[in-house]
């Protein structure tokens, strides 16, 4: 299951590149796919490698399952978003290419949530793995990639300022909700 999550995902991540750089100017995929990398950077930086903490622990821990996933959550979206305002705060003066996030507040506003939602996000997978749930998994980002790309047009006719940036975004929050509720509901009382 892991080894067809990483065939998949890489695969509608080409695929999603490919289609961005076709519809918009490279000056918008240059910018906004800076916006993902960092994001993808902060929230793995600021996820404090509870990833493997996840996979190693949450089959033998004697607290709750859904108590650890909690706290696992809490921990990276408390983090992220001191790292993610962070980034905010320093970037646009110390890198001139992000200039653009100290002149647009709702774009900074959004990229501190991303960077936070995509923390969870991220230890969804292992959650899944750790619960014996692996077959979720590439389901679940095969579905993200088929929505990220399946963003673009819609955001390219709706003229969407950061249309690839937001592409991620999108797909990644609507999948939160299903996902945990999987993850708490089904899941973990299984």
């Amino acid at each position: 299951s892991l080894i067809l999550n990483v065939v998949l995902t890489s695969a509608l991540g080409l695929g999603f590149w490919i289609a961005a750089a076709r519809m918009f100017p490279p000056s918008t995929v240059g910018r906004d796919g800076a916006l993902v990398s960092t994001m993808l950077v902060v929230s793995t930086v600021c996820a404090l490698n509870l990833s493997s903490v996840i996979l190693r622990f949450l089959p033998i821990s004697k607290l709750s399952p859904a108590r650890v996933v909690l706290g696992a959550y809490s921990a990276t979206t408390l983090v992220s978003a001191i790292g993610a305002t962070g980034f905010v705060l320093l970037a646009p003066r110390l890198a001139s290419g992000y200039r653009f996030l100290a002149h647009d507040e709702a774009l900074a506003v959004l990229y501190v949530l991303a960077v936070t939602a995509w923390g969870v996000f991220a230890l969804q997978d292992s959650v899944m793995t750790a619960l014996r749930r692996a077959p979720w998994v590439p389901l679940e980002n095969a579905v993200f990639g088929v929505l990220k790309i399946a963003a673009l047009p819609v955001l390219l006719a709706v003229g969407s300022l950061h249309a690839v940036f937001i592409a991620w975004v999108i797909p990644m929050v609507l999948l939160l909700v299903p996902m945990n509720y999987l993850i708490f509901i089904r899941f973990i009382p299984a």
